[in-house]
């Protein structure tokens, strides 16, 4: 029989070559297969368990539902020549190792990783679509083009990697952990699904997010400038010193998310839905420990005065007013009971809501007006007793107005003066307030 590879001659049917060897379906074990080309090479549903293939190159094969048990892919590269590379339904299980190998337009779609590593590895336009990769690691790999649309990672670790330009379109990640990677040019996110996912000191710029759901993550240190999140779910998600600058936030549900840091710049934060009270806040008024109860106050105010500065930047000024006045509510919770400062902020809040909230005033204008008309009914400002005119007298003695036809008394003087201080101090107030307001 002769061999079209090697062109020798196998002699009472001894198999001279590793093209005799390997074959489709076939069983392979303790083999080391260094520096070898396989071209058209059909090896589908082969069984490799503790092989190691160093140095090789594979061009038009067929290896579907290929199996690599617990073996080593060292420095191969894996390319389509004529017709694409099939490693469909391929299976790398138990401690495999690929490492600085190439994969260049492969089929690898509804491929298993289960338990192997991925390292310094390049992926070139290659379809990962609906593959199941689970307790694995990918450290130092560059994927660029190609998708991994539907397909599912699970309690993986993903670190120093790089997508660019990938369909990862609803990918699904379940106890994974993401870190100084990147996802850039127009990488496919929409419509995934991150649960109990850590993401840090990962770019996502200019991604596409929308309608992408990660509730309840981690995501700290993370970049998402001019990524498209629109109608994405991010409700109680940490989102501590990411960035946002020019992102799409339409529809986004950022609701109960720790937002410590983060930067919304030139981005689309007015049409998405925040809390009215932020997280931070709510946890720290629980806390009993005074300390840390300060510090939440603390990030609680630094989130108030980006929001704040945001919505005045955009000229939506009604909810840059919402969120100064809880920066200065923020203010008072974290001073301790017995500081004066903390009672006279208490105080600007009851009469004019810190400048944010001018109704209070005619509130108390009211109160004080009708009280003191009622002191001065009580006293007998005028005699038969006319509520109607202490109800004048009162008003008068508020704006300082002169007052004529009263029986004056010791009381009722002082009840005046009083009245008329209060007054002129409540109408600096208006006055401040109304200039904040034009302003």
């Amino acid at each position: 029989m002769s061999c079209k590879q090697c062109e020798r001659t196998a002699e009472d049917g001894e198999e001279l070559c590793i093209w005799h060897s390997l074959r489709e379906g076939k069983k392979f074990e303790q083999l080391e297969i260094r520096d070898e080309m396989f071209k058209d090479a059909h090896l589908a549903r082969a069984m490799f368990r503790n092989v190691s293939f160093n140095s090789c190159v594979f061009v038009d094969c067929d290896l579907s539902e290929v199996e690599f048990i617990n073996s080593k892919i060292l420095n191969c590269e894996f390319r389509e020549g004529r017709r694409s590379l099939d490693l469909s339904q391929a299976k790398f299980l138990e401690e495999t190792l690929i490492e600085d190998s190439t994969f260049i337009e492969a089929d690898l779609s509804k491929s298993i990783l289960d338990k192997s590593r991925v390292v310094d590895c390049t992926i070139r336009k290659s379809d990962w679509s609906q593959s199941v990769i689970s307790r694995s690691e990918w450290e130092n790999c560059s994927i660029d083009g190609g998708e991994f649309s539907g397909s599912e990672f699970q309690d993986t670790r993903i670190h120093d990697s790089q997508f660019r330009d990938v369909d990862m379109s609803k990918l699904s990640l379940q106890d994974c952990v993401i870190e100084s990677s990147s996802f850039l040019g127009e990488s496919d996110l929409s419509h995934c699904e991150f649960t109990n996912t850590i993401v840090a000191s990962t770019d996502f710029l200019e991604c596409d997010l929308s309608r992408a759901v990660l509730r309840q993550i981690e995501a700290i240190d993370c970049d998402f400038s001019h990524a498209d999140i629109s109608n994405a779910d991010l409700s109680g998600t940490n989102l501590e010193n990411c960035k946002f600058v020019g992102s799409d936030l339409l529809g986004t549900n950022l609701q109960d998310a720790l937002l410590y840091n983060a930067v919304f710049q030139y981005s689309g934060l007015k049409g998405a839905s925040l809390d009215e009270v932020v997280r931070e806040e709510r946890t720290a008024e629980k806390d009993a420990n005074y300390d840390s109860r300060r510090e939440g106050f603390e990030r609680a105010q630094a989130i108030y005065r980006e929001l704040k500065d945001y919505f005045h930047r955009e000229g939506y000024y009604d909810r840059a007013s919402h969120y100064r006045y809880r920066e200065k509510v923020c203010d008072r919770k974290k001073k301790r009971w017995w500081e004066v400062s903390m009672y006279i902020s208490l105080a600007m809040d009851m009469f004019y809501g810190y400048g944010e909230k001018p109704f209070r005033l005619l509130i108390w204008w009211a109160v004080i007006v009708f009280g003191c008309a009622t002191g001065f009914f009580i006293l007998g400002l005028h005699t038969p007793p006319d509520l109607w005119v202490a109800l004048q007298h009162s008003f008068g003695a508020f704006f300082g107005l002169p007052i004529l036809g009263a029986q004056e008394s010791v009381p009722i003087v002082v009840l005046e003066m009083a009245e008329s201080a209060i007054g002129k101090v409540m109408m600096v107030l208006f006055a401040a307030v109304v200039a904040r307001s034009v302003d």
